[in-house]
C-alpha cells in the first residue's frame, strides 16, 4: 500500500512539473487587403524551461488579376535569449516559393536558403518572430524568411518600421508589450495584419 502512495505521488509530482513548466500564449491576426478580409495569421509563443519558441502560421487567399493562395510557417526556437534554431517556409499556390533554415553550431549559424549555405557570427536575440510578443530593443533583427538581419528603427513609441532587403518598409504597432498591427509593403500588394484575439 506505502508503494502504491509514493508512486502515485511521484506520478503527480511529476506531471505537475511538466504542466508548470511549459506555457503557451497564442495571438490571432486579421490579414486584410484593402477593404477585404483575406486570411489570418497565428503567432504562438510556448515556454519550456530555459527554451522559448516562436512559430507564425499565415494562410491567404486574395486576388489581382490571377488568384492565389498564400501559406507562410516560421518557427524561431531560442535558449537562454540566443536563437538556436529557426525555419521559415513560404508557399503560393501550394508551390514552394522559398525555404530558410538557420542553426546554431559551436557559436556560429549557418543559414540555408534556398540552394545557398553562408554563416553568421553574431549571435541573434531577436527575429520576426519573436517580434510580435516583445517589442524590438535592438537596432537589427534577423529575418527567418531573408536568413540576415534587417534594420529596425523606433519611430514613436509604440512604432516601429522594419527595412527588408528589397528596401520595402514594414511598420509594426504595439500596445501593451504585444504586436497590435502590422502594415506589409509585399512586391504584389500591402496587407495590414491586425490582432482579434
Amino acid at each position: 500500500m506505502t508503494r502504491k502512495i509514493l508512486v502515485y505521488t511521484v506520478f503527480m509530482v511529476a506531471s505537475l512539473i511538466a504542466v508548470f513548466s511549459t506555457h503557451a500564449q497564442k495571438l490571432v491576426y486579421r490579414i486584410d487587403y484593402k477593404e477585404d478580409s483575406i486570411g489570418y495569421m497565428i503567432a504562438r509563443k510556448s515556454l519550456s524551461n530555459n527554451k522559448v519558441t516562436y512559430e507564425l502560421e499565415t494562410r491567404a487567399k486574395f486576388s489581382l488579376v490571377l488568384s492565389f493562395n498564400h501559406a507562410a510557417y516560421y518557427k524561431a526556437e531560442y535558449e537562454n535569449d540566443v536563437l538556436t534554431a529557426s525555419l521559415s517556409e513560404d508557399f503560393l499556390n501550394e508551390k514552394e516559393q522559398s525555404k530558410t533554415t538557420a542553426t546554431l553550431e559551436q557559436g556560429r549559424y549557418t543559414i540555408k536558403k534556398d540552394d545557398q549555405i553562408k554563416t553568421e557570427s553574431s549571435p541573434i536575440h531577436e527575429s520576426i518572430a519573436y517580434l510580435y510578443f516583445n517589442a524590438p530593443l535592438k537596432a537589427e533583427i534577423f529575418s527567418e524568411k531573408h536568413g540576415q538581419f534587417c534594420s529596425i528603427r523606433q519611430v514613436s513609441s509604440n512604432k516601429y518600421e522594419l527595412i527588408k532587403p528589397d528596401e520595402r518598409i514594414n511598420v509594426y504597432y504595439f500596445k501593451n508589450g504585444l504586436c497590435h498591427k502590422v502594415e506589409v509593403n509585399t512586391s504584389m500588394a500591402t496587407v495590414y495584419l491586425t490582432r482579434i484575439k
